[in-house]
């Protein structure tokens, strides 16, 4: 199964960044290029510990993280694959919990995931209601 990117429907390619709702209950991925355009300059460092408690009763605040996904390798390893350059790109072809590494990037203010990923913003919103009429 291959990952897909929320907002373009365009497949995951390697590295990738995934947004969680305040909760930390649902992510939705998204491509390096879908989320550096919009939302990067727009991060609010883990390291932040002031703005994050100034923001705390005023907006939702959704973490993001950087991941890179297990490759999807059908062909046997050989050892003249470690002496070759290797694309800097590849696509991500594991389900989506299958990450092999996690980078915290920050945090986004709930206005800017409203704005710059709208769909990602309204997944979270649905979401949210299912889980609330189910419990």
């Amino acid at each position: 199964m291959t990952l897909f990117d929320h907002e373009t429907g365009a497949d995951i390619i390697n590295p990738y960044i995934c947004i969680y709702n305040p909760k930390l209950t649902h992510s939705f991925a998204l491509n390096t290029s879908t989320f550096g355009l919009t939302a990067q300059d727009f991060l609010i460092s883990i390291y932040d510990w002031k703005t994050r408690h100034e923001l705390r009763d005023k907006e939702n605040l959704y973490f993001v993280e950087a991941q890179v996904g297990q490759q999807k390798n059908t062909e046997p390893i050989s050892e003249d694959i470690f002496f070759q350059v290797l694309p800097g790109v590849a696509n991500r072809g594991v389900d989506a919990g299958g990450c092999s590494i996690k980078i915290p990037l920050g945090f986004l203010r709930e206005s800017i995931v409203k704005k710059a990923f709208p769909r990602c913003f309204e997944s979270f919103n649905e979401l949210e209601k299912i889980v609330e009429t189910t419990a």
